[in-house]
């Protein structure tokens, strides 16, 4: 099965990705240039909208290659309580 993590980003910390092995990782950059090598699939986008954007961003472009299990993140996940 195909999985991946879609990942909308500002200038969040992604360290929290980096031993994740399991998926494929993409990055939906808004903020500064992520120059990280540990990451392969980063876009960077105009800062418009919130992750919502990001996300129908994802899906509109990908339509047709979307992968069985897609999993819409933010950057920071550890302040949501």
């Amino acid at each position: 099965m195909s999985c991946s993590l879609i990942i909308s980003r500002f200038n969040e910390d992604l360290s929290w990705l980096k031993n994740n092995k399991e998926y494929k990782i993409i990055i939906y950059n808004k903020g500064k240039i992520l120059n990280d090598s540990h990451f392969n699939n980063i876009f960077n986008l105009k800062n418009v909208g919130r992750e919502s954007h990001t996300w129908l961003y994802h899906i509109v472009k990908n339509y047709n290659n979307l992968d069985e299990v897609s999993i819409f993140l933010q950057g920071r996940i550890d302040d949501l309580n």
